[in-house]
């Protein structure tokens, strides 16, 4: 099986609950199994904003949102929205931040490369004799 971009960043840290990928035409989540009893979304949204960053370099920034139970990081990328709930635990969050938005980059690369690759075909070797 495939393993999705949601599912790549849940495997970054186990404090990460959820992680939810939105564009105009795309909706893609992953999440931990949780007891029934042990809700990781508690009714009450992030209302502290902790901090923003903008990587003017690589085109995205992000945010650090909170409440008592969780955080939540907002990354902003070209077109897309990523969101990432991490439980409140004792976690490096800027160390996560960065290694997510690095899996963003190497993951944004390779659509760019993908999409040469439509638009200039390359005839792969499959054998080759050296005389």
């Amino acid at each position: 099986m495939r393993e999705g971009f949601c599912a790549a960043i849940l495997q970054l840290d186990p404090n990460i609950c959820c992680v939810t990928r939105s564009t105009d035409k795309l909706l893609e989540n992953a999440q931990r199994c949780q007891p029934e009893d042990d809700n990781a979304y508690v009714s009450e949204e992030p209302n502290e904003v902790r901090f923003k960053v903008r990587d003017l370099t690589d085109g995205y920034h992000y945010e650090l949102t909170g409440n008592p139970s969780y955080y939540q990081l907002t990354f902003f990328i070209n077109e897309e929205i990523l969101s990432v709930v991490v439980d409140n635990t004792e976690v490096d969050i800027v160390n996560l931040a960065e290694n997510i938005a690095k899996l963003a980059r190497i993951q944004q690369n390779a659509k760019v490369l993908a999409r040469r690759e439509e638009q200039y075909p390359v005839n792969r070797v499959t054998e080759a004799r050296i005389r």
